[in-house]
């Protein structure tokens, strides 16, 4: 038989080996409870934090660090999660704009003490936070998530899924892109905001990064259409010639249009996202778009909140641009720009050119020292005799006699020629 000690390379491996075990045996029991669940928590921490215990005593960690009961946790550098118990997430990060570095206390259920924390589930879970308490309920697909915010109150924003706000015994039920704002206990608001889509927030851009860059695009098409607007959008007829997926839209009434008047394009947007979802029926559909829109939601939030695909609004909204007159979406004139419609188009919103009209048009007023190139100005002097002087003062020298016959018959001569050009009466 073949002793280790007779190869000292497999030996150093079997114990590399045995090492590894023991240390994850250490890990697991540290970190997880005799039922084989996650112990209390589990910190990961991609920077540093701050982990306070129940006496008081303070350290700072990075990596991953079993927590126990009573435990707090402060986000210093980077952000942080922790596994909890019952199979949730909750995310923490340093101070961000407004809010505090997240804090949260380690318990049954957690505790956030102060800052933002981000809850994702697949089966539910329970926060509390300034006597609050807000449940997160359980996912059918992709786990459900929501933000929860404590400063002055206490704010719950449901990117996934529902949650129950349990303000003191009074309850609200918070749908998915919506958010509430409790900062009395007890006296939770009846309604509801949209989301506010912010670029910059990571966790919205994990979450609503489809409908923050789609909001952008139709952005860029509401301000290339600035102009729209003629005396026919104000009936369906317009809207059906326009958008295609209204073209067949028997529920567009005329009724139902004026319940929601909005600009030409803002309403194509809405029609578009009305007639692409399938959540109820069409005049349902326009209702809540609209009402979610009037409410502060962005257009990319209306969008995924009618479960409809980007791409298809885009087409939607391009063909009916596309298809509308030409005064309708044409773009606006550069300040300054001259007219190119012939020599009596004029730019100015008053000033009119009459036929036979002289030289009194006025100019552009953008450009009110240069006259339009085939209109003669009154004030410029005669462009053929530029250097002449005015006719009543003789500026011809009248060249003297000699006495001498000859030459002075040719001195009269030219002195007569020369005044007769200026108009200078001959010299005796």
């Amino acid at each position: 038989m073949i002793e280790l000690a007779d190869h000292p390379a497999t030996k150093r491996i079997a114990f590399a080996v045995i090492a590894a075990v023991l240390f994850a045996g250490i890990v697991a029991a540290a970190t997880k409870s005799d039922d084989g669940n996650v112990g209390e928590g589990r910190l990961t921490a991609h920077g540093r934090a701050a982990v306070t215990d129940v006496n008081g005593a303070r350290r700072e960690v990075s990596g991953v660090v079993a927590l126990h009961s009573g435990d707090t946790v402060e986000a210093i550098d980077g952000a942080m999660t922790i596994d909890l118990p019952d199979g949730s997430t909750i995310e923490g990060r340093p101070a961000f704009k407004r809010s505090a570095a997240t804090r949260v206390k380690v318990a049954r259920p957690a505790e956030l003490m102060d800052g933002d924390l981000l809850v994702v589930a697949k089966n539910g879970t329970d926060l509390v936070a300034a006597g609050n308490r807000l449940h997160l309920d359980a996912a059918h697909g992709s786990p459900n998530a929501m933000r929860a915010s404590r400063s002055l109150a206490v704010d719950a924003s449901v990117y996934r899924g529902q949650a129950a706000f349990d303000s003191a015994g009074q309850v609200r039920i918070i749908p998915a892109l919506r958010a509430l704002d409790v900062s009395v206990l007890g006296r939770p608001p009846m309604d509801f905001a949209p989301l506010a889509l912010d670029e910059n927030d990571a966790w919205d851009r994990r979450f609503l990064g489809d409908a923050i860059d789609l909001d952008h695009t139709l952005d860029s098409y509401i301000q290339s259409s600035v102009t729209l607007g003629t005396a026919n959008a104000t009936t369906p007829a317009y809207y059906r010639s326009l958008v295609p997926s209204l073209a067949n839209e028997s529920g567009l009434t005329a009724d139902l249009l004026a319940s929601s008047p909005h600009s030409p394009i803002d309403t194509i947007i809405g029609g578009a996202i009305a007639g692409l979802g399938h959540q109820g029926d069409f005049a349902d559909r326009w209702r809540r778009v609209f009402a979610f829109k009037d409410a502060g939601a962005r257009w990319g939030l209306v969008a995924l909140d009618q479960q409809v695909e980007g791409a298809a609004l885009l087409r939607e909204v391009q063909s009916a641009l596309n298809t509308a007159p030409l005064s309708f979406a044409a773009a606006r004139r550069p300040a300054g720009a001259t007219p190119t419609t012939g020599p009596t188009s004029t730019t100015g919103p008053t000033t009119t050119t009459p036929t036979g009209a002289g030289p009194t048009t006025q100019p552009p007023p953008t450009s009110p020292t240069t006259p339009p190139p085939t209109v003669p100005s009154p004030t410029l002097p005669p462009p053929t005799l530029p250097t002449l002087p005015p006719p009543t003062t003789p500026t011809v020298p009248q060249v003297p006699q000699t006495g001498d016959p000859v030459v002075d018959g040719v001195v009269n001569s030219v002195n007569q020629l020369l005044g007769a050009v200026v108009g200078q009466p001959p010299s005796s």
